[in-house]
């Protein structure tokens, strides 16, 4: 079919071979029809493809473009689940035939064993750059980087995507050039996490223009010539990060939140939870930017936990209200500064509320439970080596204490009242802590 770009009709969200100026949402792209000897036009798709001949759902490795690119405004109608919850361009959009995707694609980026002619969707089919990767995401995917050293400089071009480091934190650096920029309008939707920038030789981070606020947590920005420099009214969101080393200061027209900073300005140290104190890694001269630690520090080169003399001021120094994630245990319930914050690599500290013995952040019945079964390892939770009711004394001093991100729960309370003719009323009552 030929369409005329002329004609009075607008031709909008589709796929036109040869493409189509002018129209919104346009694309020129291959379709990616099923991979059939018999002509088949459902698109592939590694969440699932409707095959007619089977009635069954395939999963490909490569993933139509066509999927969740239609007009945003028409609804979805009978499409599958998972989708995207925006319909498909083609014949099978808006149908039970429409192929699956998610609300968000994981694309993988490894510099040691990936081509950028893969499609990027698996570690075995990764990207081999982490430009590619963001080239490939569409508002909402994620960008996992496997470990590696990349020398290059990359844009986020306006998208509200995640860009994070799979595993061990990826190093990123540019002999010329900021490592990371932010010029396209991004909002706190574009977020750049967990880190190491080092020897940049313009700069850790890059924003220009005003609105351009993305997210930029957990990195560590060191021996670059400059942090992270911030023109035109751009106003990052920056928070447990550590800045040091880098030769002509560490933030230009930007602020910092629960962030270590090695040359603060007036503003930058009275600035919530932030800290100049030296970070202590482990061994920054060879590129081991692990964080020291009394109750254990990882150490990548012989896949092993060190414990050290000393415990960096960075440890459980970020944003209280933040979640430790996959940090392992034991932690102080307290995401850490640096590059491996929120990681399973995160250096180790004691865990605040001795009671807390499911790690929730919250000592409450669950606690109670697992205490109440004696011959758990956690019931004793005042470590005399005994079981007893010394135990739940100490759980009674530290009933419903919680760490600031610990989701508080609803208990509902029957309050029964007596009015005046004696016909007792009952009413719930939800409390919150």
């Amino acid at each position: 079919m030929l369409i005329d770009p002329a004609c009075n009709s607008p031709v909008v969200y589709c796929d036109v071979e040869g493409g189509y100026p002018g129209g919104t949402g346009n694309i020129d792209k291959d379709p990616l029809f099923a991979p059939t000897a018999v002509p088949d036009y459902h698109l592939q798709s590694v969440h699932g493809r409707y095959n007619p001949r089977t009635g069954d759902w395939d999963i490909d490795t490569m993933h139509s473009p066509c999927i969740d690119a239609g007009d945003p405004k028409d609804p979805v109608g009978h499409e599958p689940r998972p989708n995207g919850r925006r319909i498909n361009m083609g014949a099978y959009g808006g149908t039970g035939q429409a192929s699956k995707s998610t609300c968000r694609v994981v694309y993988h980026v490894d510099g040691t064993r990936g081509n950028d002619a893969n499609n990027g969707l698996s570690r075995a089919d990764a990207f081999a750059a982490i430009q590619r990767g963001v080239e490939a995401t569409k508002d909402g995917d994620v960008v996992l980087v496997w470990p590696g050293v990349y020398v290059e400089q990359v844009a986020f071009v306006s998208k509200a995507i995640t860009v994070q480091s799979a595993a061990e934190a990826a190093v990123v650096t540019t002999p010329g050039g900021y490592a990371f920029s932010f010029y396209g309008g991004e909002r706190s939707g574009s977020v750049l996490r967990n880190f190491i920038l080092r020897n940049c030789g313009q700069g850790g981070i890059f924003c220009d223009g005003g609105g351009v606020s993305p997210t930029i947590s957990n990195m560590t920005i060191v021996n670059n010539y400059f942090g992270i420099n911030a023109v035109n009214g751009a106003d990052p969101n920056i928070a447990n990060c550590i800045l040091w080393n880098n030769t002509y200061g560490d933030l230009s027209l930007c602020r910092a939140r629960y962030s270590c900073i090695e040359t603060p300005d007036s503003f930058d140290a009275e600035a919530e939870g932030n800290i100049s104190e030296d970070p202590l890694f482990a061994d920054a001269d060879n590129g081991d930017y692990h964080l020291l630690s009394e109750y254990g520090r990882y150490w990548p080169g012989q896949n092993m936990w060190m414990i050290d003399e000393l415990s960096s001021p960075c440890i459980d120094a970020g944003d209280p209200n933040v979640h430790p994630k996959a940090e392992p245990m034991p932690n102080g319930g307290r995401l850490n500064m640096g590059a491996y914050g929120g990681t399973a690599h995160a250096s180790k500290s004691k865990w605040l509320l001795r009671c807390d013995v499911n790690f929730d952040g919250l000592v409450n019945m669950k606690d109670f439970a697992i205490v109440a079964q004696k011959r758990h390892p956690s019931s004793d939770v005042n470590f005399d080596g005994l079981f007893n009711m010394k135990d739940f004394e100490r759980l009674a001093k530290s009933w419903l204490t919680f760490l600031p991100w610990a989701p508080k729960e609803l208990w509902e309370i029957d309050d029964i009242t007596f009015p005046m003719n004696g016909t007792p009323t009952q009413n719930k009552h939800r409390y919150r802590y």
